[in-house]
């Protein structure tokens, strides 16, 4: 039986880490360094709570394997099945998936922490893997294809829709059941999603998430290739 010893020495300067890696079988030995400055930005998320906590925990992982920026993303929506399409994905051994939603180009905050702090919360991966992550917010933000366009011109986006009546439903429910937790007052479908004369209220964000024209027409003047896939939430 072969038996893997995988170990990590971690060696601190001030500035900098140096990681030295050994990974030994019966039939192969390999040992490989990596060094990962650190600098005042990736000190200030620290401080400020936006890096991962996987980025603190001494996770194992291959070596010859990098944190890469990704390749694909998907962009939406909100309660239209991203997370399951992003799990479908991940069963692929050719892809890695960020665990949670970065909201790296929708937050201007994290944001102005630049790419290399964004290229810090992805996964590890081997040269020939794909890197994916996907933050449904990406779809209904101004600020998100122009943002994308500027890092990769030629990354791959996947927008998932759903029925937007099925949608706005969904995320209703979902917000109101977050309210009741907090034991707050929670207001009927109907008095949020339509005015007195019986008019839909388009100001209510749920309402306007459902409305993909709005946000749609924005996204293909940034970008020369997209998928669009369609998911219908009654199945």
């Amino acid at each position: 039986m072969i038996r893997s010893i995988d170990f990590e020495l971690r060696m601190r300067t001030k500035r900098s880490k140096t990681f030295c890696r050994y990974d030994s079988t019966a039939n192969n030995e390999e040992f490989s360094t990596e060094k990962v400055g650190r600098d005042k930005r990736e000190d200030s998320a620290i401080k400020s709570g936006y890096t991962s906590n996987k980025y603190h925990q001494k996770r194992p992982h291959f070596s010859k394997t990098h944190r890469r920026l990704p390749q694909c993303i998907i962009i939406g929506v909100r309660k239209g099945g991203t997370r399951a399409l992003l799990e479908f994905l991940n069963i692929h051994p050719a892809v890695q998936k960020a665990s949670d939603e970065v909201h790296f180009f929708d937050d201007d905050s994290k944001y102005e922490m630049g790419l290399e702090w964004y290229r810090r919360q992805m996964p590890y991966s081997f040269p020939e893997q794909v890197t994916i992550e996907k933050s449904p917010a990406y779809f209904v933000t101004e600020s998100t294809p122009y943002r994308i366009h500027a890092m990769n011109s030629s990354v791959k986006l996947i927008l998932i829709v759903r029925d937007p009546v099925t949608r706005l439903i969904s995320d209703y429910a979902q917000l109101a059941e977050n309210k009741a937790k907090k034991e707050r007052r929670v207001a009927s479908f109907e008095e949020v999603v339509l005015f007195p004369d019986g008019s839909v209220n388009t100001n209510y964000k749920p309402v306007r998430t459902s409305i993909y024209s709005l946000y749609y027409t924005r996204w293909i003047q940034h970008v020369d290739k997209y998928a669009t896939l369609d998911e219908n939430g009654s199945r």
